[in-house]
């Protein structure tokens, strides 16, 4: 349980990014609509990662199950690697003032999520309680969502590369320790 809640972490620093930069560029904070947007932020991380569970589930199903671990190192190798190059690929936030209108965050949350509904694919593998997981990561994304966006609110947008690279180191290091298990197997 300990690994899962490191990965809810590492899978809300993307979130917490986003809402570094929404905080950083509101003329005027609400805590209503940052409560809004936090449980939209939440919903669509927690959703599609029991989506990605879910479809392993049915798609894949068991008698995969000699490949379980290979997917899961697979999964955490793509998303640590493209986490790590996107961070230094990606440009200086500029802080300007706009608002934000809800289908935008609506779609960045499904973006956002892309990577929950893959490491849900690669949790499958791993067999781990995908219910107390998405529990979890819910609660983990929402209480950062806050608390971020009050951050940048206040203090602005100027660590998000190191919120992305230090999610890839994460997800690297989860696929090592998958791949040192399969080697003392």
């Amino acid at each position: 349980m300990l690994i899962f809640g490191i990965l809810c972490i590492c899978l809300s620093l993307d979130v917490f990014v986003c809402a570094l930069e929404q905080g950083a560029s509101i003329r005027n904070i609400r805590f209503s609509k940052a409560l809004v947007y936090g449980l939209i932020f939440a919903l669509c991380s927690s959703g599609m990662f029991l989506l990605g569970h879910g479809m392993s589930t049915y798609i894949f199903g068991r008698p995969l199950a000699t490949l379980n671990k290979y997917v899961a190192i697979f999964v955490f190798l793509i998303l640590g690697n493209g986490m790590i190059i996107y961070s230094f690929k990606r440009g200086k936030f500029v802080e300007r003032l706009q608002e934000f209108d809800t289908k935008q965050i609506i779609k960045l949350a499904l973006i956002g999520g892309l990577d929950c509904f893959f490491v849900g694919v690669g949790c499958y593998y791993m067999n781990l309680p995908y219910l107390m997981e998405s529990l979890v990561l819910f609660l983990i994304v929402l209480a950062g969502y806050m608390i971020h966006f009050y951050i940048g609110y206040y203090n602005g947008a100027r660590y998000q590369k190191v919120y992305y690279f230090l999610c890839g180191v994460v997800y690297l290091f989860m696929s090592l320790s998958l791949i040192f298990k399969l080697i003392r197997l």
